[in-house]
């Protein structure tokens, strides 16, 4: 992949980041379907087996899913990289690919996973650890996930990577379908989004 397409998925991206995630805290409800069946079944409405991750998308969290170094001398943060690219005025010389070629992977996703909202299906503990890589959490679905970790500074849970791996792959038998999702906007009136799944 070359920078000039790079630059052109990483616009498209963050206008999708900007729309779908910015500035939002997502409560991902997620159980295995087949325990929460006999669950409504058994026990008269009540369900246990459901769980609950919520996470949260700064404005500074999209450069981390995107896989590119950022060009001090040219962009001042996390935050400057962002809005470069959201109003157009990434250049090629701003950024670099990881030497280890996983910026290439990461964009190959990038768009599909800014619309997670929609389009995750599973969710659960990440047990895939590499030499050069930590996540506690991962969403996703069979083009690739996101992971979370909890921010030593908010106690946030906020996304950290982005994975071109099949979802099962990173999670192994710990695994859940993603039954439903809240959102919500970090600042302001405590208002929640419901979708369902399915």
């Amino acid at each position: 992949m070359d920078k000039r397409r790079a630059v052109q998925i990483l616009t498209r991206a963050a206008v999708l980041y900007h729309e779908n995630l910015e500035d939002q805290k997502i409560m991902f409800l997620y159980g295995v379907p087949a325990e929460v069946r006999k669950q409504l079944r058994t026990k008269g409405g009540e369900i246990s087996t459901i769980k609950g991750y919520e996470a949260a998308f700064h404005r500074y969290n999209f450069q981390h899913l995107t896989g590119v170094k950022i060009n001090r001398s040219q962009v001042s943060s996390a935050i400057h990289f962002y809005e470069k690219c959201l109003n157009n005025r990434l250049m090629q010389n701003d950024f670099s690919f990881a030497e280890d070629g996983s910026t290439v992977q990461k964009l190959d996703i990038l768009e599909n996973m800014m619309n997670m909202k929609r389009n995750v299906t599973m969710i659960g503990d990440f047990i895939d650890r590499g030499p050069r890589l930590y996540t506690e959490k991962a969403a996703g679905n069979v083009c690739g996930c996101i992971g979370f970790v909890k921010d030593k500074n908010t106690g946030l849970n906020v996304p950290n990577t982005l994975l071109k791996k099949r979802y099962p792959g990173c999670c192994g038998t710990s695994r859940a379908e993603s039954l439903c999702y809240f959102s919500q906007k970090l600042s302001g009136r405590q208002i929640f989004n419901f979708r369902e799944k399915g």
